[in-house]
């Protein structure tokens, strides 16, 4: 669940202050060593105003994603890779990867699938999904994962459709990003009306301090249990 008073760090963690133990730290610049070579993060205290590279981790992150190594493509193949995403063929391999998910959790869980929630519709009933919501968060071990369409996103010659429902465009994305933000996502699939926004996902923005997988169209996920299954 969002808290604006917890801080994660890059893994995910929420950590706190060492010296105090309060949770109000902020990212404040990096630490050099060995002639420049290695970085650390530098973490400044709102409530103690010290600083430290060492926060203590309060709650580890229940999972992670299997990580990708952006160094190890060059910088003009990345640029390509990225001006091709949207294409058939980019969109085909992208479905059959299997990514591997770490769940670091050690006993049951649960995942709680949304489909085409379409959060800023009249004909949405959006108590129900902030009453489950509610139910995923206070749930150990429970995670939420989306099957598409969060949104109605009317654009181009359907963006007349915003005037036959309630919500504007400019609500509509406040709503996403809220029912977003809500859940602690184990994956989130963006659909057809997601991807509209062509190549600038404002979704893919909106998810950047979630843990979670985030893929167009669809993914292939392979969980893997600290017992080894």
């Amino acid at each position: 669940m969002k808290d604006e008073n917890f801080t994660k760090d890059n893994e995910g963690n929420i950590v706190g202050c060492p010296a105090c133990g309060a949770r109000s730290l902020k990212k404040d610049g990096f630490a050099y060593y060995a002639n420049n070579k290695e970085k650390r993060q530098i973490w400044f205290c709102g409530s103690c105003s010290r600083k430290t590279v060492n926060p203590t981790i309060i709650t580890l992150n229940p999972f992670s994603v299997e990580e990708r190594d952006p160094d190890s493509v060059p910088i003009t193949e990345l640029i390509d890779f990225r001006k091709k995403q949207f294409k058939l063929k980019k969109q085909a391999k992208d479905k059959s990867k299997l990514i591997n998910i770490k769940i670091n959790i050690d006993g049951p869980i649960g995942i709680a699938h949304f489909g085409d929630p379409h959060i800023d519709d009249d004909g949405t009933d959006i108590s129900k999904i902030i009453h489950y919501s509610d139910i995923i968060n206070k749930t150990e071990g429970m995670f939420a994962g989306n099957l598409g369409d969060i949104q109605n996103n009317w654009i181009g010659r359907l963006v007349h459709l915003y005037g036959q429902q309630s919500s504007s465009a400019k609500e509509s994305w406040r709503l996403t990003e809220y029912f977003v933000n809500k859940l602690n996502w184990l994956y989130l699939i963006a659909g057809n009306h997601d991807v509209w926004s062509g190549e600038g996902d404002p979704l893919d923005f909106i998810m950047r301090d979630q843990q979670g997988l985030y893929q167009k169209w669809g993914a292939r996920m392979n969980l893997n249990f600290p017992n080894g299954r």
